[in-house]
């Protein structure tokens, strides 16, 4: 059985909450669909290099986030890749964290 789902403006919201408790910059840079969005974490280091992360579901209904890619890639490249996932799919949300690494600012599952 499957956990129940939040709505994905609660969910981006509680996402920019956690990434300023622990006193990152983070930003809603794209709204979404309100109810079943899909989103998008862009993870920004202060290298020049990010990782993008989307929410999925996982074994059992739970959910985990998927890295786009096993390793960082360059911002620029970050960028195309976010502008082709919102060609395909519009009701994305994207929220933009930057830190001094690149994890993200909560515990979870992260498949890559």
């Amino acid at each position: 059985m499957s956990s129940p789902r939040l709505k994905a403006a609660i969910e981006a919201a509680a996402l920019l909450r956690l990434a300023a408790r622990e006193g990152r910059f983070a930003a809603l840079r794209r709204r979404g669909e309100e109810e079943a969005g899909g989103i998008l974490l862009l993870l920004r280091s202060h290298d020049g290099t990010a990782m993008i992360l989307s929410r999925i579901r996982h074994e059992g209904g739970e959910t985990a986030w998927l890295a786009a890619a096993p390793a960082p890639f360059a911002e620029a490249e970050a960028e195309q890749r976010l502008a082709r996932e919102i060609t395909r799919d519009p009701d994305l949300w994207v929220i933009e964290i930057e830190g001094p690494d690149l994890a993200p600012p909560f515990l979870g599952r992260i498949v890559r």
